[in-house]
């Protein structure tokens, strides 16, 4: 082991990493991201392993890297490689994202309604309760017509604090 290779903590990112960030980095820039797919053979070239199989957690590293650092989305493209997403394209997601979790909520709560209350303890009981109702006001928030009632209640400026986002599903 090398020195360089000694001062290198557990969370450092590995070379591998770095060099797909570069090299999405600078692919981003260009206006072309946005229209043609950067392949996966063209990123597996990048470090000499196929990102589709031994480093895939090279690539989704990369990616979260690019998103947190500069704001930058990628979509996969199956079977091809990584398209940059547009700002309206990003925005857009907004609505899937939603509808995952209105699915999951109500699955949750489908199999949280299996327990039988009377079994459980006090500290368990609480838990339980508490998480029952989070996911039931998540489920209701969640639904696509209460979502467009509320769109419909305020035009908005910008993100609502919690407080106030909650105040358009009254009475709704």
């Amino acid at each position: 082991m090398n020195k360089d290779e000694k001062k290198r903590g557990p969370f450092t990112t590995s070379i591998d990493t770095e060099s797909i960030y570069n090299f999405l980095k600078a692919q981003a820039e260009d206006e072309i991201s946005y229209k043609a797919p950067i392949s996966y053979d063209e990123i597996s070239a990048q470090i000499g392993r196929d990102v589709r199989a031994s480093a895939r957690g090279n690539l989704n590293t990369a990616r979260k890297r690019l998103l947190a650092e500069h704001g930058i989305v990628f979509r996969t493209v199956h079977n091809v490689g990584l398209l940059r997403m547009k700002n309206e394209e990003i925005a857009a997601e907004g609505t899937s994202h939603i509808q995952r979790v209105h699915r999951a909520s109500r699955r949750a709560m489908k199999q949280l309604a299996c327990v039988d209350l009377a079994e459980l303890d006090g500290d368990k009981k609480q838990t339980y309760l508490l998480h029952t109702s989070a996911l039931g006001a998540i489920h209701q928030v969640t639904d696509r017509r209460r979502l467009e009632s509320a769109k419909n209640k305020r035009t908005l400026e910008a993100k609502l604090p919690t407080a106030k986002m909650l105040d358009l599903f009254k009475d709704g």
